[in-house]
């Protein structure tokens, strides 16, 4: 199930087991010369370790990607992934 947001390159959708998945973009976009730009995951977690949400960000480099990321913490932590690779892990503490 989906439902359109106000901005029309953004949706959100509801996954079979319940969990919201927030789509930042959902239009392929392009570097020069055709290349895809890199499509990345920001994981919201909740203090037991579960996943609460996950924005899926096309950014066109790690940098960017960490400055939307870095948004996203609101009271959870945040990861930013790269398929398999962590990029970055944003706290609620500042100790971290």
């Amino acid at each position: 199930m989906s439902s359109k947001s106000a901005h029309r390159d953004s949706f959100l959708a509801e996954s079979e087991s319940g969990t919201e998945l927030t789509y930042v973009s959902c239009r392929r976009k392009f570097l020069g010369r055709g290349l895809p730009m890199p499509e990345y995951r920001a994981y919201m977690v909740g203090t037991d370790g579960h996943i609460l949400n996950v924005a899926e960000l096309v950014c066109p480099n790690d940098e960017s990607a960490k400055e939307y990321a870095r948004q996203l913490v609101d009271g959870h932590d945040v990861e930013l992934w790269q398929g398999e690779r962590l990029i970055q892990t944003f706290s609620t503490r500042n100790d971290r």
